[in-house]
């Protein structure tokens, strides 16, 4: 998502950046990562892209999921 001087690529780049991970840009998305902080990243970029009415942010992400699990399992 970022250039080598850590700026945004542009908005073609970006883009095709999606498209390469797989992503269809159609499609309702929830994005997570470790703690919410990385995906909000992504969530600003699809934002950019005109995108942001298809996505959301699970800001617990996977932190809080695995504390969740733990807690179910113990």
């Amino acid at each position: 998502m970022l250039t080598d001087d850590l700026t945004l690529k542009s908005k073609e780049e970006l883009r095709k950046e999606f498209e390469k991970q797989g992503v269809n840009l159609d499609n309702d998305l929830t994005l997570y990562c470790g703690s919410g902080v990385t995906a909000s990243v992504d969530l600003f970029a699809l934002a950019l892209l005109g995108k942001y009415d298809k996505c959301k942010l699970y800001d617990g992400s996977w932190s809080e999921f695995v504390i969740k699990i733990i807690i179910i399992i113990y």
